[in-house]
């Protein structure tokens, strides 16, 4: 049958592509992917009670193979809860970590990047503070805009100091948040990062979903609990997220075990995907994210061999592979005469009946 061939230019708006195409094509079609306005993200979420299993920097390890265009946090990215020197040396660890990390990388207050103060520790949260600013500046809550959207940090520990009636937010991050969303009626989306859940049941933050938040589209995340929950507020999507790192908040006396997906304890990072109708979520598992060189003819424990090897050819790898062959080809020899001999067996079997 004589197809008469096309060529076509498929301008897929930031990136083209140059193809033959006929009347019948080896592809289903030619609509790419990739508005430039779509952009990806991950979220790297809590590594507070212990940083077990190895799991944040692997987190990292992973955003960084992962390629998005910047890594937002929930908060309680280190141990805390301590003296100001040690909260120091935290510190230090930390950003040492998150210099390693490609992309930009935002930081969130969480409860034990900043303390609360106690009668016991009066001044707790003004010690943390004081580290926070020498490492970050002044600004624990921010925004900022990319690509038409809204990207609020809010900080759950800004009246959680020496004051008498200690609030989670106060007046005037109250009036930071209103205002700025005021100021940025135009974005097509806005998503709000926090470390403490509990602030949705406030009478704040309740206040703002029927204020300032109504007639918005946004997305909500957060941290604290160590254990994932999705909950859906006045049509609006937010995540409680588990943790990267993390210790358990089930399993009592075992903090290093999580107690697994459908209890909402297992270490991941969240990617989220905006396009045009609004953002997609999706948690990868760091133990399911695997880097393409994970395995080689060197490091396998397949008894799988493959005559395909590197060039120029490792002598031990070839010495490898062919006495896997020898062992594979046995193996083979042995099964398939097992299985004639079996086969002989039922036909004679049959023919006696």
């Amino acid at each position: 049958m004589n197809i008469k061939k096309l060529s076509v230019f498929a301008a897929a708006l930031s990136a083209a592509v140059m193809i033959q195409a006929a009347e019948r094509n080896p592809w289903t079609h030619l609509n790419f992917d990739n508005d430039p306005e779509d952009f990806r993200f991950a979220i790297v979420p809590d590594r507070s009670g212990g940083d077990f299993r190895g799991a944040f920097t692997n987190a990292l390890k992973c955003v960084n193979m992962m390629r998005p265009e910047f890594v937002m946090t929930v908060g309680d990215l280190v141990q805390g809860v301590t003296t100001p020197d040690r909260l120091t040396e935290q510190q230090i660890e930390l950003t040492n970590f998150t210099s390693k990390v490609k992309a930009p990388f935002f930081y969130v207050v969480g409860n034990h990047d900043i303390t609360r103060s106690r009668p016991a520790y009066p001044l707790h949260h003004e010690d943390s503070s004081k580290v926070w600013r020498e490492f970050y500046g002044d600004r624990t809550y921010y925004s900022f805009k990319y690509k038409r959207c809204l990207f609020m940090i809010v900080d759950t520990m800004s009246g959680r100091d020496s004051r008498k009636n200690q609030c989670a937010i106060t007046p005037e991050q109250y009036d930071w948040i209103n205002k700025t969303l005021a100021d940025n009626t135009d974005v097509r989306w806005t998503f709000i990062f926090m470390h403490q859940p509990a602030v949705w049941d406030s009478s704040d933050w309740k206040r703002l979903e029927k204020g300032a938040l109504a007639n918005r589209k946004y997305t909500v995340f957060a941290g604290d609990w160590h254990s994932y929950v999705y909950v859906k507020r006045n049509g609006r999507d937010y995540y409680a997220l588990s943790v990267a790192g993390g210790c358990s908040a089930g399993n009592i006396g075992k903090a290093n075990e999580l107690m697994g997906v459908e209890y909402g304890e297992f270490d991941h990072i969240t990617w989220v995907t905006m396009q045009k109708e609004g953002p997609t979520v999706v948690n990868l598992k760091l133990d399911g994210i695997i880097p393409g060189e994970y395995l080689t003819q060197a490091t396998t424990k397949s008894p799988v061999p493959h005559p395909v090897v590197d060039i120029p050819a490792d002598p031990k790898v070839a010495e490898k592979m062919q006495k896997l062959k020898v062992a594979h080809d046995a193996k083979l020899a042995e099964y398939r005469k097992a299985k004639a001999e079996k086969a002989k067996k039922a036909k004679k079997a049959k023919e006696n009946n």
